[in-house]
C-alpha cells in the first residue's frame, strides 16, 4: 500500500517524501497554502493543523482531534492518518466561526 493520509477529508498520496520533509513543507507543495510558516520552532501557531486521534484505550471508537505544529514533524509519521488544514474549515462564503470572527476583527 502507497503512503497516503487523509487531508480535509480526500485521500492523498504522500509520494516519495523522505524523514526530512515536515507536514507543512508537503501540504504546502500539495497546495494548501493556509498552513504557513512563521517562526519554524513551533511557537508561534502559523502552521497549526488537527490529527485525529484516538480518544484513548477505553474509547477505541471515539475520535478528538489535536492540535499539532506541522512544521516540527515528518510528513511521513502521518501515513494512514487524518489532517483538517485552515481549508478544510470552511468554505469562502460559509467560514468556519473562528474564521469568520478572525476575518471581521482583523486577527491573523
Amino acid at each position: 500500500m502507497k503512503p497516503q493520509l487523509v487531508v480535509n477529508g480526500r485521500t492523498r498520496e504522500l509520494g516519495e517524501v523522505g524523514g526530512h520533509v515536515t507536514l507543512l513543507e508537503w501540504l504546502r507543495a500539495d497546495g494548501l497554502t493556509g498552513c504557513k510558516e512563521g517562526c519554524a520552532e513551533g511557537e508561534c501557531g502559523a502552521c497549526a493543523v488537527l490529527v485525529a486521534r484516538q480518544d484513548g484505550p477505553d474509547r477505541p471508537d471515539r475520535t478528538r482531534w489535536v492540535a499539532i505544529n506541522a512544521c516540527l514533524v515528518p510528513a511521513a509519521a502521518f501515513d494512514q492518518q487524518e489532517v483538517v488544514t485552515a481549508e478544510g474549515l470552511g468554505r469562502p462564503g460559509q467560514l468556519h466561526p473562528v474564521q469568520r470572527e478572525m476575518a471581521d476583527r482583523g486577527g491573523s
